[in-house]
């Protein structure tokens, strides 16, 4: 096996991921589950079962690129790490 697929066993037989197993695993999960919700908010745009103003697009287009833009400050360690989440509103 090699080091990114191994997997170590303790004395007790547990089987223990090494830290980017654990990453990739979790992070799979959550971007998928993004890509998903990202995907519901693109067909309220594309539909023509709703009306709403430009303003109204660029402000969650902005608040959308914001988040990105913090992943981007948090991988970088540019920013400390918040676990809270605004609510949106429009």
């Amino acid at each position: 096996m090699s080091k990114k697929t191994q997997k170590n066993e303790t004395n007790e037989g547990k089987i223990i991921e090494t830290k980017e197993q654990k990453f990739v695993r979790i992070v799979e999960k959550r971007v998928n589950v993004a890509l998903d919700k990202l995907r519901l908010i693109k067909n309220v745009f594309g539909s023509k079962s709703y009306s709403m103003t430009e303003e109204q697009f660029n402000k969650v287009n902005e608040t959308l690129l914001s988040a990105v833009s913090d992943i981007d400050a948090a991988y970088s360690g540019r920013t400390k790490s918040k676990n809270e989440t605004p609510k949106f509103k429009i």
